[in-house]
């Protein structure tokens, strides 16, 4: 039996739950970002020393950001199972959300009106919540209201979406 999905026979059967195959692509990635943290915290280190980390807003930070990619890979996941082109949608939207969220630049070199555009980027105030304290610094509150806004959104359209499509999953895969 060949098929796109290495999980169907697990979901066919069902006797592991939906979000476990969530959980493991966010653990993944979560793993992926364990190997990376020692350059940055070396890059810190050599830089602005790490004794300016503030660890208390970096691990709410985490867990806010953590929290937000369990639902949006569950979103996007029961999404993707329904229509096949979405996975190259979702890879082609992310390079152009590299290009408009403050990844290799600041917002402040902006002008007025494109600074509201990435203030109003959720994607920008995920960022500013981890970025922020790593650089010794509180996150701003409109950062922290527009995740926690950005949480509340995706928990509302996760529920939604699983009411309706939870019990197809099997048949869409």
């Amino acid at each position: 039996m060949s098929s796109l999905y290495a999980g169907q026979p697990l979901f066919e059967a069902g006797t592991i739950s939906k979000f476990t195959f969530v959980l493991r692509v966010v653990w993944r990635n979560v793993i992926m970002l364990a190997h990376n943290v020692s350059i940055v915290l070396l890059v810190i280190g050599f830089t602005s020393g790490l004794g300016r980390i503030k660890f208390g807003w970096l691990l709410l930070g985490l867990v806010l950001v953590l929290c937000c990619s369990v639902l949006l890979v569950a979103i996007l996941g029961l999404i993707a199972a329904r229509f096949r082109d979405v996975p190259m949608i979702v890879t082609s939207g992310m390079q152009i959300a590299f290009f408009v969220t403050p990844v290799m630049w600041r917002p402040e070199q902006l002008t007025e009106r494109a600074q509201l555009a990435a203030l109003l980027n959720p994607l920008a105030a995920l960022l500013e919540v981890i970025r922020a304290p790593m650089l010794g610094a509180v996150p701003s509150t409109a950062a922290w209201l527009l995740v926690l806004a950005t949480l509340v959104v995706l928990s509302g359209l996760c529920v939604l979406l699983y009411v309706i499509g939870r019990r197809r999953i099997v048949y869409w895969i």
